[in-house]
């Protein structure tokens, strides 16, 4: 989290104002758990934070190969420019084997679904409007990624006063 090339792009994502992290977590999807076949409905990042459009980033690190096959994640390319768009609100984390999480947001007919592959090392940056999701795993073995969430500073204390979050358990992270 903490990485000067992470941080230079995230500067440059945020047009250079000071940029904190609100929480981290491992994503496992791991092979034979009752999240294995959890899959995420697409949903905007930004639907839990509700901050300023364009000052929302979700950064995550792939540690292992990511595919459709093993729950990689798909897109709806332009959709960031949107502001928060009207969702049914979803339990994120749970004990529900069943449980399809994610803040399920009606998609605007204008934009294509994109799915997405990464291999190991790859660093993904999403923007906290932007429409995306998950498949489940529907493979042999796991599929951890290690993901953060930044905010532009100022930001921090709104997304941090309004919801902490239940699991999530947001608190501000220096970066640098």
């Amino acid at each position: 989290m903490t990485d000067v090339r992470s941080n230079n792009i995230l500067q440059g994502i945020h047009l250079g104002r000071n940029i904190t992290a609100l929480c981290s977590q491992f994503l496992f999807k791991e092979f034979g758990s009752k999240f294995q076949h959890e899959a995420w409905n697409p949903h905007q990042d930004n639907s839990y934070l509700n901050i300023k459009k364009g000052c929302a980033v979700n950064v995550q690190l792939m540690l292992s190969d990511n595919n459709k096959i093993n729950g990689s994640l798909y897109a709806y390319p332009g959709s960031h420019a949107e502001e928060i768009l009207p969702f049914e609100q979803k339990m994120s984390y749970g004990d529900d084997a069943n449980n399809q999480p994610g803040n399920n947001c009606i998609i605007p007919s204008k934009y294509s679904k994109i799915d997405l592959e990464f291999s190991k090392g790859d660093l993904l940056f999403i923007h906290g409007n932007l429409i995306h999701g998950s498949y489940p795993n529907l493979s042999s073995i796991s599929r951890p990624v290690f993901a953060w969430q930044t905010c532009t500073l100022g930001d921090a204390e709104v997304a941090l006063g309004s919801n902490r979050g239940k699991n999530a358990q947001r608190m501000e992270i220096k970066l640098t």
